[in-house]
């Protein structure tokens, strides 16, 4: 069975490539995975969905994080 982009299970799996980037420290390569997922979060589940609100904080993190790495602070946080 194949399951469609915006499938809520497709969508997770783009979610944890984008933290497993997050974790490396590599936000540049994270974040446009996250705008990914979040917005498929968002068209399928909506915005109140848990998976959604997940999503929204990693991506606030993973922005928070890149903005560190470019003045030369902490290179790595936690997801």
């Amino acid at each position: 069975e194949t399951l469609g982009d915006r499938h809520p299970d497709t969508l997770g799996s783009i979610n944890n490539v984008a933290s497993f980037f997050y974790a490396r420290g590599e936000y540049v390569t994270a974040e446009p995975l996250l705008r990914e997922a979040l917005e498929g979060f968002r068209a399928v589940l909506g915005d109140g969905h848990p998976n959604t609100r997940n999503t929204l904080q990693g991506m606030l993190r993973c922005k928070r994080a890149a903005r560190r790495q470019a003045r030369g602070g902490r290179s790595r946080a936690r997801m």
